[in-house]
């Protein structure tokens, strides 16, 4: 039940998953990021170039 509930309101909102991860790939049978398939993902950008201050002080 939750997983229709989640789907429904994932296609009203016009969500888009670029299915990127390994479980996604296996169950719509794509090559898995992993071994051969790896090559797609060499060039796929993981951090944002801008950093983050993690020692920020709140006052």
């Amino acid at each position: 039940q939750e997983t229709t509930k989640v789907l429904t309101n994932a296609a009203v909102a016009g969500a888009q998953d670029s299915l990127r991860g390994l479980k996604e790939n296996v169950i719509i049978g794509h090559i898995i990021p992993a071994g051969s398939g790896i090559r797609n993902y060499r060039n796929i950008k993981l951090f944002d170039d801008k950093a983050v201050d993690l020692d920020v002080q709140m006052e």
